[in-house]
């Protein structure tokens, strides 16, 4: 499969660990939560002029918060950047009790790795969390090579961590994928909002979020037409999704319909030329208000799929 270009998209996946020290209590998504307070304490660390907002400031190209927090004041290109992170805390509702763990996860993309240092100065400074208190710990990163996370790790070696989507490229994938989405999703075509996507839906939108981020690193972009070949032949075989109904609250005092579908999809087909498109998209999430981390998901693969390809392989050393 095509890449994009010599130098490709390259992502991180980190997370931060704390200890509780006061009982924190979640209730409902918290992820818009730590993401403000994450911006807060970003732009305290990182403004140097002090001012109370962004505008007419001179440094913002060069600077850690808007390139990381507010793409939006860059002047140096046409159209606004996408946000290069993406969070994910992998928590329901509930209770954490004292000196149990709790982590907090996020994927920094392209240009934004570089700008890790001042991620940890701004995490390692969360203290109050939901009713509770927490203590830092330390950073780990996911190496996607043995498939597992390492840490305490130091921020050149999580630097050192970043993968690309060719890296994710398997020749032995089994011919069906569950994909559980576990925040809200929420995919606009021009046909109105998706409440059941088949797979061309989903291999459009990870080529398009790549792509997103391909024009304003100047990388070669994806053309969706060149991998498209045989994305019909792949399935829905069962689904199990539920619209949830979700607003957040904007800094301007106003609110925004983070509204998706949740639950799970199983395809089945040929995926082998897609499997690394999608492992990528599990990282970069899809669809709006992925920097809120809407749009996750999590690839698993049936057991009735092991089961085929174990009595395949058996078959094979029969004959």
């Amino acid at each position: 499969m095509r890449t994009i270009g010599e130098k490709e998209l390259k992502i991180i996946r980190v997370r931060f660990v704390y200890r509780v020290l006061q009982k924190v209590t979640l209730r409902g998504d918290p992820l818009p939560l730590i993401r403000g307070v994450f911006g807060k304490k970003l732009r305290r660390i990182a403004c140097v002029t002090k001012k109370p907002d962004c505008n007419d400031c001179t440094l913002t190209d060069i600077c850690p918060y808007t390139n990381l927090f507010k793409t939006g004041y860059l002047t140096s290109h046409r159209a606004t950047k996408p946000v290069p992170f993406v969070p994910y805390f992998p928590y329901n509702t509930g209770e954490i009790e004292e000196k149990e763990p709790l982590s907090i996860e996020f994927v920094l993309v392209g240009v934004g790795i570089g700008y890790l240092p001042f991620m940890v100065q701004a995490m390692r400074s969360f203290r109050r969390f939901a009713g509770g208190e927490i203590e830092y710990q330390g950073m780990d990163f996911f190496d996607v090579t043995s498939d597992r996370w390492v840490g305490p790790a130091s921020v050149a070696e999580a630097i050192k961590s970043a993968f690309g989507l060719s890296r994710l490229h398997r020749d032995d994938v089994p011919d069906e994928v569950v994909l559980d989405f576990v925040t809200p999703t929420r995919i606009m075509t021009r046909n109105g909002l998706v409440t059941e996507p088949d797979f061309q839906t989903i291999i459009r939108r990870i080529v398009r979020r790549i792509n997103m981020f391909a024009e304003h690193e100047r990388l070669e972009p994806i053309i969706f037409e060149s991998i498209a070949d045989g994305l019909d032949g792949v399935k829905v075989v069962e689904s199990h999704l539920s619209w949830v109904r979700r607003r957040r609250r904007t800094s301007q005092g106003g609110s925004q319909d983070m509204s998706g579908f949740v639950g799970t999809v199983r395809f089945r087909g040929e995926l082998r030329k897609w499997w690394g498109m999608l492992k990528f998209g599990e990282f970069l999430n899809i669809g709006k208000g992925t920097s809120f981390g809407s749009g996750k998901y999590i690839m698993t693969v049936p057991m009735s799929s092991m089961v085929r390809d174990v009595d395949i392989i058996g078959d094979g050393r029969q004959n």
